[in-house]
């Protein structure tokens, strides 16, 4: 039987103990309050729901929870956000959790990130429409993956691999259009015969496609789709084609049969001129036998750079076709050599299709370590997967302000060297996308800045700003910063109450007023850096050297960094 509204009982407890004495009072009042919020929560799979869809969520802006229905209490079975301006990363082995989720929307946001392949063997999820954001990386569907999502449309984001989709048996609506997915059709795709809709445009997709598939899906499915994609007749293939091409077949046996004899005399007589000039030639090259051998084998040498191969850093290819403008660029990347920055180990080149080989971060990036990972040991079962298995280890290691402080120096320090300008030219490097994802932390959590040297059209200034941001971010332990944000935290600084918004869990064993003293300090560096007008900003060498200011004994430990 259900318990009376906390009101009501409250009401009754006051009209009959109004003499009694004040503390038994409270401690009833309490007691009853406890119990009451206890048996709804634990016997209302609703009220489950909601809290794990706030902790899913708990790194994305402008995310609203939904307000919760009092004589609500069945699982949640749709999360329908679309056009919501989200921005940030959602924890996709949180939501993963909700049991009974059936319909999944999500488009028309910001959404950054990758999704695990474990995702996807959510035991109900049928409908799934992710298209509109900036989420990467593969789509992998494993071995024991859900068979029973109906439709899936991930179109125009930044995915580059697809793999698993065959084992999808029954899904019926497939959009992966406006992405850079590399790919074999149809090999890639899930059984042709149950898709009902089918649109793979504007990928790097190969293989071959039949003017069935074109009847069924229509030619707008497949437009850019990849420039190595060949369009056959399946036509040829058919029973009444058969025929027709037996009858050309005899036609053509009894015209080539009169001509059989003499193409074979002639090609005797061809053979036998060959083989003659052949002879002669070795024996004009005997002493030349050395150098041709050479020169053979730089022909191959050349052959095989033209198909594609990987230029390892230490013998860069010298291109000679039409990817020398994209391979002089990787070897001027590959040159950028600093402690703070993703070394460029090769690249490969083949048709369309450019790959770069950097070197594997085993520590993952500075958005996991500060947002994906649980403060304390998860009371949800599914944890366990894919980023959570070290977590105990990274949190005790970057939850400390040292850490962080040589994270933002780290990182300032390599950005300043890109600003400086590459390989003695002078010419500034600006990266243009500095987000904590793109900062990969190596084994003693030295950071590692990725993804530099792509952008076009942003200015040293702009990677100003957003450094400001990470420090911010790494100062608060707060993601998704934006203006509206961003404009509070910058008073609270500009007050001297900096130390307000500093991460809890760096102050929760107590700090002493010097450490305190130097978070601050650090904060002011991230206000400087944030300011409105670009003329107003720092250099990245000059905050180097306010970020060296602000911890000295760091700076010094660890000068191997220095840039």
């Amino acid at each position: 039987m259900p318990l009376p509204p906390p009101c009501s009982i409250f009401t009754k407890i006051l009209k009959h103990k109004m003499h009694s004495k004040p503390l038994p009072l409270l401690l009833t009042l309490l007691s009853l309050i406890s119990l009451s919020h206890s048996s709804s929560f634990s016997s209302c799979p609703y009220q489950s729901d909601l809290r794990v869809l706030s902790l899913a969520f708990a790194s994305v802006s402008n995310f609203c929870p939904p307000i919760p229905a009092p004589s609500r209490c069945d699982p949640i079975q749709s999360v329908l956000l679309p056009s919501e301006n989200l921005t940030g990363s959602v924890s996709w082995m949180v939501l993963r959790n909700l049991s009974a989720l059936r319909s999944l929307d999500l488009s028309g946001n910001a959404l950054q990130g990758s999704i695990p392949g474990r995702f996807w063997s959510h035991p109900a999820l049928a409908h799934v429409n992710l298209s509109s954001n900036r989420l990467g990386g593969a789509l992998r569907f494993g071995a024991a993956q859900s068979k029973i999502i109906l439709s899936l449309d991930v179109s125009a984001n930044r995915f580059t691999a697809v793999s698993g989709l065959s084992r999808l048996a029954r899904l019926e609506y497939l959009d992966l259009s406006r992405n850079s997915i590399v790919g074999v059709l149809p090999d890639d795709l899930p059984p042709l015969s149950g898709l009902r809709f089918l649109n793979v445009s504007h990928n790097n997709f190969s293989g071959r496609v039949d003017d069935m598939l074109l009847k069924k899906f229509g030619r707008s499915a497949f437009i850019k789709a990849g420039i190595n994609i060949k369009f056959v007749d399946s036509a040829a293939s058919s029973p009444s084609s058969s025929v027709i091409r037996n009858a050309q077949r005899k036609t053509i046996r009894k015209r080539s049969a009169r001509l059989s004899l003499i193409i074979g005399l002639g090609f005797v007589a061809l053979v036998g001129i060959l083989l003659f000039c052949m002879l002669c030639a070795v024996r004009r090259s005997k002493k030349g036998k050395g150098k041709e051998r050479k020169d053979v084998e730089e022909a191959e040498r050349k052959e095989a750079e033209t198909e594609g191969r990987w230029a390892a850093e230490a013998d860069w290819a010298e291109p000679e076709n039409d990817a020398a403008a994209a391979a002089a660029a990787f070897r001027e990347l590959a040159r950028l050599r600093h402690p703070n920055l993703l070394p460029l180990l090769g690249y490969c080149i083949s048709g369309p299709n450019k790959l770069l080989l950097y070197e594997y971060m085993e520590r993952g990036d500075l958005h996991q370590w500060l947002h994906e990972l649980p403060p304390g040991r998860p009371d949800v079962e599914d944890w366990s997967g894919d980023t959570w298995e070290l977590g105990d280890e990274r949190r005790a290691t970057l939850g400390d302000w040292p850490t962080r402080h040589r994270i933002a120096l780290g990182v300032a320090r390599g950005l300043a060297f890109l600003h400086q300008g590459w390989a003695g030219s002078g010419r500034a490097v600006v990266h243009g996308h500095v987000v904590p994802s793109n900062v990969l932390l190596a084994e003693d959590l030295e950071p590692r800045i990725a993804d530099f040297g792509k952008s076009s059209g942003a200015t040293p200034e702009d990677d100003v700003y957003s450094f400001g941001v990470v420090v911010m971010e790494l100062l608060t332990g707060r993601a998704g910063w934006d203006e509206c944000s961003l404009g509070p935290a910058r008073g609270m600084v500009r007050e001297g109450r900096g130390l307000e918004v500093v991460d809890p869990r760096l102050t929760t064993d107590g700090v002493s007023p010097e450490t305190e003293k130097e978070m601050v300090e650090c904060l002011r560096v991230g206000y400087l850096c944030t300011a409105q007008s670009p003329e107003k900003r720092p250099t990245m060498q000059q905050v180097v050297g306010l970020l060296k200011d602000v911890r000295p004994a760091s700076a010094t430990s660890s000068s191997a960094s220095s840039c």
